[in-house]
């Protein structure tokens, strides 16, 4: 065999690839092939033999597979079979790809000794093409006369499913394999069925799948052919583990399911999907529609994919996954989730986001976002760039990059295009290029110049180039240079086109500066602007058929003109101008001097030219009539005006910054012939202050001057501002304005003055008079001095119908029905304070919050608002608070109510006492959207009454915080109706109450006892049994088998301020205290402890008592039992009190400390200490003591004393009466009786 030097074929051209060991040795045949080439190789090695140059291939040949392997592709002409035989009978063939074996060839022989298996085979059988007509055969071989196993166990049916016929080479029989050899699952699942080496060719039959499907395993292809997969159980398509999945679509496609917990799609690898066009659903709205799992890539190419489900597209759980998007149409719907979730990385090739507008990808929030930041949720229209027959620097303008151009290298400054209007706007561009800056193939496209820009290009072709028809527009400049390289021009026309250039500036320069591209020529409109032309050692102007000049002319070169059979601009000579041809618009006054300067059209974009004059800017702008002046100086010598508006009905002064204009002499800084504006955001400082009688700013008479949202200050020698002839308007619209005329009146011959939004405020008193034509002192004498009129800041607040501004706030006891200590209005912190206020009115609210959001009224004392007519005395339309310690009465005595609210806002009520009275008390409005408002009342007392309509009424909700409605009985706030009712639901228009509760100095767990909780105190955190209340008549607290248990800070009952409180018991009573400080039971005023019952005082932890009593106060504990254990037993908190104790038990105990501790008195009343043995109450000790007269912290145990009676119950012929008995008693016994009377100590007393 003969090695070629031949470029090998494309891929395409192949005929055969077999899989082969390196080194082998096989045997092929071609029949029919008049010539062949082999090209074996791995790892990018390639070899190339020519087999068909000196062998004769209709026989069997022998082809050694050497150098590179382990495959080899073999190409063939005119091939119609092909034998192959494994000639070292090693099993050395591995495999083979017959897809693209040419159509002519119709026999395949595989030969072998028994080593190819059964996978070997189907393979083989799955690279076939499909043939029709029955004459293609594949047949298998060995040595002897069968098949091997390997063919008896291969899936036959492949073959023979594609048109072959499967036949033994031996005597051609038909064979047949059984498919058990080599059953071979993908990886891959198709409505929950498994793809294998069965099933792959054709999976159209599978439940839930019509159309076409198949699966190609050596290329991993899942194509897809006008298919439609539907799955209720699991995903239509899951991909286990095949990477780089291919889903090649044809025609219309549609995947749509509805399981609980599958997407429609999802691949565990990554996948490709190709070609056509496919739906994606999942029904089920907590399902995504296509999946891709943590790490790995989708690619979609080429094609156009609607996806909709949860997330229309997602990534599982972890970094994330990436998506690559090129070329494609996509359509991306989440359902109530963002449309695409947890993907890291979005990659969009000749693609991009369409819609929502301003919608893009952003990597932190892995999904795509709207334009303010958030994720899209909505449908998210991805779709290949909409191109625009425009380029710009040599890239073409798409609906994708048209809104900023300057994206495109070579591009800065701003550069945009609306394809609407086919507006290309330049606005001080710069575009650098080796193609053309710009290029046009749009009829009527317009380019629109501001401010100056630059068209810079190197190489062939032109800077700019017109093949439609196209105007350039606008105030602004362009420069179209060719600068470099291979000869080009500024501007090219393509033939018979019209380039027009308009109202600008347009300078071209470069081989030649404007020309046609064809000798038929081109058209050149231009109006009203300025062009220059030049050429480098070639005409200016070149294949210009048609010049058409509209006021404008060409000025320089002298004598130069068109001429239209040389299709340029000659000189006087007639000879082509090849120097700078200039067009432009003839000198034209506008009007308007500056500094004694006319302005005209060549000097209005930039007058800072003119002497005197400098500054940021100072221009004219002739068709919107504005003259610009920003951070502007003019300074002119007496005798001239610095500005003057000669001719200009509506000449409008526009101000940025600080601007001054400064000028002398017996003629006005500023005059004014016609009607004019002085406007815009800065200030503008006017003066004539020299020698002489001349003014700041004069007017002839029946002229308008306004001064609009802006400042002016001015000053002049003699009169401020004034008319020299007759008289002027003046209107001042919300602008701050302070004139001073030094010598005559400030302002002068003013026949009217127009003030909107804006007041006089200085000097106080200072109004207009228009019979003195003049602004005038409290004294009616014009004004000399600073005249200040500024605006006037309005809060949206209303006091007896009078505006509450910046100008009144301070004292709004000006405005007539207002009087108090104070009412003024502080706008920084957006209150209304009325101290001791009266405000009556008759026919406008008192109060009126119109549009300050969250008003407070702030009471002080005692405030009436007094109303006569037939609205409300206090209107809230806005968010507004009553607060303060004060008192508001809010009286209507007409037909209104007293307070009415606007929906949905809120009124609140807080700390004080609000008491409104009227046809209704408090109602709520309904807004325009229908919605009511809402009455919040805190900690304060209203009273409402309705007498018509309602005393609270129309209110969405009433909230009550630390009140309640205490009057009339059973009255509840209904939300149905909207108002306050009575017990049986009807709206109330009586008075209602609502008052905070009244505390009663008491606290049990923390809680303070009110009228509100008294009657259950069972209801507290922490406070348990039959019964737990409090009675405040009588100043009794009730506990009934109680249990009270407390762990923080304050103590079980805290008796505050009641001086006298009794503690009923019955029955037995826990008080457990288990934090580090507060007694279980602590008085801080005189209280007695009595009852039938028992209480248990218990201080668990901490350094605190059972029972603590208040600084010189007494506890008296009366017929009943208490115990009492903690640090102290019983104790006084800071000085000695005092302890009373009748006929009950009381048993103490301290844990390290006295169980009786700073006790100053005890009182024992028929009762006695009884434990510990010998122990006494030691008033010098202040506690008791044992029989050593220490501080003993033992359990003292203080019992009733025995009641004098019978003892002996034997003794019955002794009688004793009273009995029992207290003091003196009778005792009788018989006469020969013997009567002895021992006490308790054991000592005889008497004897009878």
């Amino acid at each position: 065999m003969q090695a070629q030097n031949r470029s090998v074929p494309d891929e395409d051209d192949f005929c055969l690839k077999i899989d082969v060991k390196k080194g082998t040795k096989i045997k092929m045949n071609f029949k029919g092939s008049g010539k062949a080439w082999v090209v074996k190789g791995d790892y990018g090695h390639i070899e190339e033999e020519d087999l068909g140059s000196s062998v004769d291939w209709d026989d069997l040949e022998e082809y050694t597979v050497s150098g590179a392997g382990p495959w080899i592709k073999i190409y063939a002409e005119n091939l119609h079979g092909i034998l192959i035989m494994d000639n070292g009978n090693h099993g050395d063939i591995l495999g083979a790809d017959f897809s693209k074996i040419p159509s002519t060839l119709t026999t395949i022989i595989v030969h072998h000794s028994g080593y190819i298996s059964a996978c070997t085979y189907d393979q083989m059988f799955l690279s076939l093409p499909a043939r029709t007509g029955g004459n293609s055969a594949f047949f298998v071989s060995v040595s002897g006369i069968e098949p091997n196993d390997g063919a008896k166990k291969s899936t036959t049916s492949i073959a023979t499913g594609k048109g072959w016929q499967m036949l033994k080479y031996e005597g051609g029989a038909t064979f047949s394999g059984d498919g058990t050899g080599c059953a071979k699952d993908y990886g891959l699942r198709i409505a929950g069925v498994e793809v294998s080496n069965t099933n792959c060719t054709d999976l159209s039959g599978l439940s839930g799948v019509s159309g076409t499907v198949s699966f190609d395993p050596f290329t991993g292809t899942l194509t897809l052919d006008n298919a439609k997969i539907e799955s209720s159980s699991t995903a239509c398509i899951w991909n286990e583990s095949i990477d780089d999945l291919k889903i090649e679509l044809i025609g219309t496609c549609s995947l749509e399911c509805s399981a609980s917990n599958f997407s429609a799609l999802y691949s565990k690898k990554n996948m490709t999907i190709d070609g056509g066009k496919v739906d994606v659903t999942q029904t089920t709205e907590a399902v995504s529609a296509i999946g891709i799992a943590d790490g790995r890539t989708l690619r979609i190419n080429d094609c156009v994919i609607s996806a909709s489900g949860k997330h229309a597209i997602y990534s599982s759980n972890g970094s994330g996954g990436s998506l690559v998007i090129m070329n494609s149409q996509v359509r991306a719907t989440g359902k109530n989730a963002p449309s695409f979730y947890n993907i890291k990385e979005m990659t969009l090739t000749d693609c991009g986001i369409k819609s929502p507008k301003g919608a893009k990808f952003d990597a932190s929030k892995k999904t795509v976002v709207d334009a303010s930041g958030k994720p899209v949720k909505t449908e998210v229209f991805i779709q290949p760039p909409v191109e625009y027959d425009l380029g710009i620097a040599g890239k073409p303008v798409t609906d994708l990059n048209c809104n900023d151009l300057s994206v495109i290298p070579g591009v800065s400054g701003t550069v945009k295009y609306d394809h609407s209007s086919k507006t290309l706007t330049l606005d001080n561009a710069k575009i650098e290029s080796s193609s053309h800056c710009i290029w046009n193939n749009s009829n009527g496209l317009k380019i629109v110049l501001k401010g100056t820009n630059e068209l810079k290009k190197s190489g062939a072709f032109s800077a700019l180039f017109a093949k439609e028809n196209m105007t350039i527009t606008g105030g602004g400049t362009l420069n179209a240079t060719h600068t470099t390289g291979v000869e080009g021009s500024g501007i090219a026309i393509s033939k018979d086109k019209t380039l027009t250039i308009s109202n600008c500036t347009v300078n071209a320069s470069g081989k030649y500066g404007i020309y046609c591209n064809n000798t038929d020529g081109a058209k050149l409109v231009i109006e009203n602007a300025t062009v220059k032309a030049k050429g480098k050692d070639n005409p200016s102007f070149y294949r210009i058929k048609k010049l058409s000049l509209t006021g404008c002319e060409i000025t320089s070169p002298a004598g130069a003109k068109f001429d239209a059979s040389k299709k340029t601009v000659v000189d006087a000579s007639g000879n082509p101008v090849k120097t700078e041809v200039v067009i432009e618009p003839p000198v034209k006054e506008y009007g308007l001097q500056i500094a004694g300067t006319e302005v005209t059209n060549k000097n209005c974009n930039d007058l800072t030219v003119i002497p005197g004059v400098s500054g940021t800017a100072v221009k004219y702008d002739n068709a919107s009539k504005t003259l610009t002046l920003d951070k502007a100086k003019i300074e002119v010598l007496p005798g001239r005006h610095c500005i003057w508006n000669k001719s200009i009905d509506g000449l409008k002064i526009e101000l940025t910054g600080t601007n001054e204009i400064k000028g002398g002499g017996n003629i006005s800084t500023l005059f004014l012939v016609h009607n004019m504006t002085i406007t815009g955001e800065g200030t503008l400082n006017v003066t004539n202050n020299t020698t002489g009688n001349g003014s700041a700013i004069g007017i002839s008479g029946g002229k308008t001057l306004t001064i609009a949202n802006c400042t002016v200050n001015v000053a002049g020698r003699k009169y401020g501002i004034y008319a020299n002839g007759g008289n002027f308007n003046l209107v001042i619209d919300k602008a701050t304005v302070k004139v001073m005329g030094k010598d005559a009146a400030s302002l002068h011959r003013i026949k009217k003055l127009t003030l909107t939004g804006c007041e006089i405020t200085s000097p106080v008193g200072a109004v207009f008079d228009a019979s003195k034509e003049s602004v005038v002192d409290a004294s009616g004498n014009p004004i000399k001095e600073e005249v200040v009129i500024r605006p006037v800041v309005e809060y949206g607040l209303q006091i007896a119908g009078v505006k509450v501004t910046d100008l009144n706030c301070n004292d709004l006891t000006v405005i007539p029905g207002v009087s108090g200590t104070a009412v003024q209005y502080d706008p920084a912190t957006k209150t209304l304070t009325l101290n001791n206020a009266k405000i009556e009115s008759s026919n406008l609210q008192c109060i009126l919050n119109k549009s300050n959001e969250n008003l407070k009224i702030q009471l002080i004392g005692t405030n009436t608002l007094e109303m006569t007519g037939n609205i409300s005395a206090l209107y809230a339309k806005q968010v507004t608070k009553i607060t303060g310690g004060g008192t508001l009465n809010i009286i209507q005595n007409g037909t209104g109510g007293a307070v009415s609210i606007l929906g949905p806002h809120v009124l609140t009520i807080h700390d004080c006492t609000v008491n409104a009275s009227g046809k209704y008390g408090i109602r709520g409005l309904a807004s325009s959207s229908n919605k009511t408002p809402v009455l919040i009342i805190e900690n304060a007392i209203v009273k409402a009454t309705g007498g018509e309509d309602g005393s609270i009424h129309n209110i969405k909700a009433l909230n009550l915080i630390a009140c309640s409605i205490t009057s009339p009985t059973g009255a509840k706030f209904d939300a149905s109706k909207k108002a306050v009712v009575d017990a049986s639901g009807n709206i109330i228009k009586e008075e209602v109450v609502i008052a905070p509760p009244v505390e009663y100095g008491l606290q049990i767990a923390g809680v303070k006892v009110t009228d509100l909780n008294c009657n259950d105190l069972t209801v507290i955190p922490g406070v348990s049994g039959t019964a737990v209340q409090y009675d405040h008549a009588t100043k009794t607290l009730t506990l009934n088998n109680a249990k009270i248990e407390y762990s923080t800070t304050n103590n079980c009952i805290f008796n505050e301020s009641i001086d006298g409180l009794k503690i009923k018991l019955i029955g037995t009573n826990e008080l457990k205290k288990n934090s580090a400080v507060g007694s279980a039971l602590y008085s801080g005023e005189n209280m007695t402890i009595i009852g039938e019952g028992t209480l248990n005082a218990t201080h668990i932890t901490g350094e605190a008592s059972g029972i603590g009593v208040g600084k010189g106060k007494t506890l008296t504990i009366s017929n009943c039992t208490v115990n009492a254990s903690g640090e102290y037993g019983i104790y006084a908190s800071t000085s000695p009190a005092t302890l009373v104790i009748e006929n009950a038990t009381v048993k103490a105990k301290g844990k390290d400390n006295p169980s009786f501790y700073r006790i100053k008195e005890m009182s024992l009343v028929d009762c006695e200490i009884t434990t510990p043995a010998g122990a006494v109450f030691d008033a010098s000790k202040k506690s008791v003591v044992d029989a050593s007269g220490n501080p003993t912290n033992e359990e003292v145990v203080i019992e009733p004393t025995s009641t004098t009676g019978i003892q002996d119950l034997n003794a019955s012929a002794v009688s004793l009466y009273p009995n029992p008995a207290e003091g003196q008693f009778f005792v009788e016994v018989p006469a020969s009786g013997k009567l002895e009377i021992i006490n308790l100590a054991g000592q005889k007393v008497q004897e009878f």
